[in-house]
């Protein structure tokens, strides 16, 4: 719903430099950028912004592209839930 209205955030790439946000070339961490509509790699993240593991970006990508009716099949970790 969020990416039909033009609301959904960079998933895959980071929002400053466009460096890979996860996979063997990414960081140990990402922060979020709200106001950029997205995330930074750990190279640009500002020092007192709050870390979240690359993997749970491949949490939300999943859960963006299931469909709605097979969400409630998706288990998250408590750890990717409390970043999510």
């Amino acid at each position: 719903l969020l990416e039909r209205l033009g609301y959904a955030p960079n998933l895959e790439e980071c929002v400053s430099c466009e460096a890979a946000l996860f996979g063997d070339d990414a960081g140990p961490f990402v922060t979020i950028a709200v106001e950029r509509g997205g995330f930074l790699c750990s190279a640009c993240s500002p020092a007192t912004s709050r870390k979240v593991d690359p993997n749970s970006l491949l949490w939300m990508i999943l859960a963006r592209e299931t469909l709605i009716q097979h969400t409630p099949s998706l288990h998250f970790s408590q750890e990717h839930m409390a970043e999510g």
